[in-house]
């Protein structure tokens, strides 16, 4: 049985949390920052992960600036180079750096790998996704989203915020709570409402 609490018509999955951190949400192992192609690798596969090392080039930044600066030495790396364009930049970065700044400055991600994933806080990443639902009501999504029968049959309607002009992506249920629990029976699928708006 699967069920599904609706808040305000909206679906989420009962019980499910998503990842807890940003380890979880990118599938990190321990091989993925070995070298600046793996990392240029898991950037390419989780867009979202730009914000990490836009977050190391900044520390970076600031501690050779304020060195050049005391030492009366050039520096010509722009506060905001990885975040024009970071898709060529981190690269360019990352290669610049000596063997030794390289493996200090990666050792500094399981500190904000390990902070909790929060899906809005990439909102500003282009393609940012990641293979797994985010939370309870993107896993409502994604499940009608492939059983359309089942939308049919019990009056969901799975908008993209893609679309139309809308923001909102999500499953929505268009009739009652109690009317989808009769209809999900009399069809025979094995699926559960409950209304959560009034708990």
């Amino acid at each position: 049985m699967v069920i599904f609490e609706v808040e305000n018509k909206v679906l989420k999955l009962g019980g499910y949390q998503g990842p807890k951190t940003r380890n979880e949400a990118f599938d990190i192992t321990d091989s993925d920052f070995d070298t600046v192609e793996s990392c240029i690798e898991k950037i390419s596969e989780y867009p979202g992960l730009a914000l990490a090392f836009e977050w190391l080039y900044e520390d970076w930044w600031y501690l050779k600036s304020e060195i050049a600066e005391e030492k009366d030495l050039p520096f010509d790396w722009s506060e905001d180079f990885v975040n024009d364009y970071p898709d060529e930049n981190i690269k360019l970065w990352l290669e610049s750096l000596s063997e030794g700044e390289f493996l200090w400055r990666i050792s500094y991600m399981d500190q904000w790998l390990s902070q909790p994933y929060i899906h809005s806080d990439f909102d500003e990443i282009c393609g940012h996704y990641i293979d797994i639902p985010a939370d309870a009501y993107e896993a409502a999504y994604e499940f009608f989203g492939s059983h359309l029968k089942l939308c049919n049959d019990l009056n969901i309607d799975v908008i993209d915020g893609d679309t139309f002009g809308n923001s909102f992506t999500g499953a929505m249920l268009n009739i009652t709570v109690e009317e989808a629990n009769e209809r999900a029976k009399d069809l025979n699928h094995d699926i559960e409402f409950i209304n959560c708006d009034n708990l």
